[in-house]
């Protein structure tokens, strides 16, 4: 029972590379870097010694960042596995992070969004075999301000593969539209808010009405192209937007997000703490919103649950 206390399946099947070419199991740098795609081909890197230790650390229960993660739901059960090796063709996840570079400012985000630095994308084509990954995700900054991500997502989406990211839906036109429609299986737009005010104070540089158009109007290359695609919410939760997270779930729909998720600030538990009255008015309002709602399942409240809110 102890071993299952730490397993983390993504040490088996997710890798991160970060902007720099690091290699690491999960999108938070945790436990520890595992090696470079400037130095080695991603083949050799899924199974070198530092990867097995940290997989022998996970089954014997001493992964350090076990205990502080907020990806990995501890609810569910995961078949644990066996060995410290893997076959390349046992990964199924891949996530990139190609750059900081950034059109707005979010008042949360520590990267510096003027940063032009890249990720090389000739390095990850020539170095990362993307055959056996099942799901593709590319990060930034924003991704369609970074020219490599532009160029990867083409590459990856002409390999059949299916590219998904999130974005802050300024830059969506109709060309991309129809990309993301055919080449993602989801796409996360960044509203983190439920109204215009506090959307625009948050995502500096935003514009409410068109990140609004913008996801309609990938509904509607969705529509026409007749693809699955599917187009979701997320908000990061910061001190400013507590308030809002009841009826940012009463009108996701309306948006028109066929589904939502949260992610928080590093700042939020603390100010939960230091203001219990205000966290059990606004647990209150949300548990009202969710009780209310007739499309539970389309609420991913992981994260709420994580902060004490429900």
């Amino acid at each position: 029972m102890f071993r299952k206390q730490t397993f983390c399946p993504k040490l088996w099947n997710e890798i991160f590379i970060n902007k720099d070419g690091g290699v690491f199991s999960c999108c938070h740098k945790k436990p520890r870097i595992i090696g470079s795609i400037y130095q080695e081909g991603l083949d050799v890197l899924c199974n070198n010694q530092v990867i097995q230790n940290l997989r022998r650390e996970s089954l014997s229960g001493k992964l350090s960042c076990y205990g502080g993660c907020s990806l990995l739901p501890k609810d569910k059960s995961f078949s644990l596995k066996t060995s410290s090796e893997i076959g390349y063709k046992d990964l199924r996840r891949l996530k990139i992070s190609f750059g900081d570079m950034c059109n707005i400012s979010c008042v949360m985000c520590h990267r510096s969004n003027i940063d032009t630095e890249s990720l090389d994308f000739d390095k990850v084509k020539e170095q990362v075999d993307l055959s056996p990954f099942n799901s593709i995700e590319i990060q930034g900054g924003e991704p369609l301000f970074i020219e490599a991500a532009r160029k990867f997502f083409d590459y990856a989406s002409s390999m059949d593969k299916k590219v998904s990211f999130l974005t802050n839906g300024l830059l969506i036109d109709d060309e991309w539209s129809r990309k993301i429609a055919l080449h993602s299986a989801f796409i996360y737009f960044s509203l983190n808010a439920a109204t215009k005010e506090t959307h625009e104070s948050i995502n500096r540089g935003s514009k409410w009405e068109l990140v609004l158009e913008n996801i309609q109007r990938v509904r509607r290359a969705r529509s026409a192209l007749n693809t699955p695609v599917k187009i979701m919410g997320h908000m990061t939760i910061i001190p400013r937007n507590l308030a809002e997270i009841a009826l940012f779930i009463r009108m996701f729909q309306e948006f028109g997000f066929d589904s939502i998720n949260f992610g928080y600030d590093i700042r939020v538990p603390l100010y939960l703490k230091l203001h219990p009255s205000k966290k059990k008015e606004i647990s209150l309002e949300i548990r009202e919103a969710l009780r209310n709602s007739r499309v539970l399942p389309l609420v991913d409240s992981y994260r709420l649950k994580l902060l004490g809110l429900i």
